[in-house]
């Protein structure tokens, strides 16, 4: 994310098809580098016993808050702000964090 996310929202921005498949391309594996692990991550990330509920109850939870809040908020922000790389600003910032959770949660 930290390396890819300006390059593909610079591509989309493009007016040719081509480009629009190449940062389509360079999103879903950016999405798949996060998604194919997280499951792993989430067990191992609560005991046996309460596994069930804090696996669903972290990950629909960070999904709703942070997936059903984010795109309205940042059109306003962006609208607002005049902004033009508040996007891609926000998923850096968003990934600096994850980068230091997981550093965190590591140790």
């Amino acid at each position: 994310m930290i390396t890819g996310i300006f390059p593909a929202l610079q591509l989309l921005q493009q007016s040719h098809l081509a480009y629009w498949f190449i940062a389509a391309t360079l999103l879903a594996i950016i999405v798949a580098a996060v998604d194919g692990p997280i499951a792993a991550f989430l067990i191992k990330s609560f005991p046996t016993a309460t596994r069930y509920t804090g696996v669903s109850v972290s990950y629909n939870l960070g999904a709703a808050i942070f997936g059903g809040l984010s795109p309205g908020l940042l059109i306003a922000l962006q609208h607002h702000l005049s902004m033009p790389n508040l996007l891609a600003e926000y998923l850096l910032f968003s990934a600096v964090i994850m980068l230091i959770a997981l550093f965190i949660m590591r140790n």
